[in-house]
C-alpha cells in the first residue's frame, strides 16, 4: 500500500512532494520484529505479545495493543504531515490512500472496477490539484462524488456525468443543461 499510496500521490500533487509512509504496529514486545516480517512471523510476535499481557488486559476489560491499535504515520518530503502539511495536502494524503486502495482492488479483482465514494474531494485544493483529482478519478466506471460546487469540475468531466441535487431530503435528477444553484446539492 505504501509504495501504491506514494504513486497515486505524486500523480495528485504533480511530483513535487514525496509521500512516505510507516506502520507503526502496537505491541509492548516484539514491534521492531513485525516490520518487514513473513506472515508466520507477524501472528507468532502478535501471539507472544497478547500472551505476556493477558493479565494486563483482563484487568483493563479490553485488548491495550495488538493490530487494532496500529497506526501509519504520513510523511511529506521527509517532514511529519500530521504537523506540517496544509489541509490541502491532508486532503490530497486522504485521497492518494483511496486510490491506493481502489488500485490494489482492481488488481486483486482481475480488472474489475471498484466503486469510489468521494464526499467533497475537491475542497481546499487548488486548480492543478483539482484537475489531477478529476483526471484520476476518470480511470474508474463508477464514481460518487457529492460537492456544494460544480464550478469546481471541469465540463468536460461534468458532461459525462448523471448529476443530481440534493435539498431538504429530496433527490431529483438535474436535466441537460441545467445546472443546480451552488450550495444546493
Amino acid at each position: 500500500m505504501a509504495r501504491l499510496a506514494a504513486d497515486a500521490h505524486a500523480d495528485l500533487a504533480g511530483g513535487g512532494e514525496a509521500l512516505s509512509l510507516t506502520y507503526l504496529p502496537r505491541l509492548d514486545v516484539g514491534a521492531e520484529a513485525v516490520a518487514g516480517a513473513d506472515r508466520e512471523a507477524v501472528v507468532e510476535t502478535y501471539a507472544a505479545s497478547l500472551r505476556a499481557h493477558l493479565d494486563r488486559d483482563v484487568a483493563a476489560g479490553m485488548t491495550l495493543q495488538g493490530p487494532h491499535r496500529d497506526d501509519l504515520a504520513f510523511a511529506l518530503n521527509g517532514e511529519p504531515a500530521a504537523g506540517f502539511a496544509s489541509r490541502a495536502q491532508q486532503r490530497t494524503i486522504a485521497l492518494a490512500l483511496r486510490l491506493a486502495e481502489a488500485r490494489y482492488l482492481l488488481s486483486m479483482r482481475n480488472g474489475e472496477s471498484p466503486i469510489l465514494l468521494l464526499d467533497d474531494v475537491l475542497s481546499e485544493m487548488d486548480s492543478h490539484r483539482r484537475r489531477s483529482v478529476v483526471e484520476a478519478l476518470a480511470g474508474y466506471e463508477q464514481v460518487l462524488v457529492t460537492t456544494t460546487d460544480l464550478d469546481r469540475f471541469p465540463d468536460g468531466f461534468l458532461s459525462g456525468a448523471a448529476l443530481f441535487s440534493v435539498a431538504a431530503g429530496t433527490v431529483e435528477p438535474v436535466g441537460a443543461g441545467v445546472t443546480p444553484r451552488t450550495g444546493e446539492g
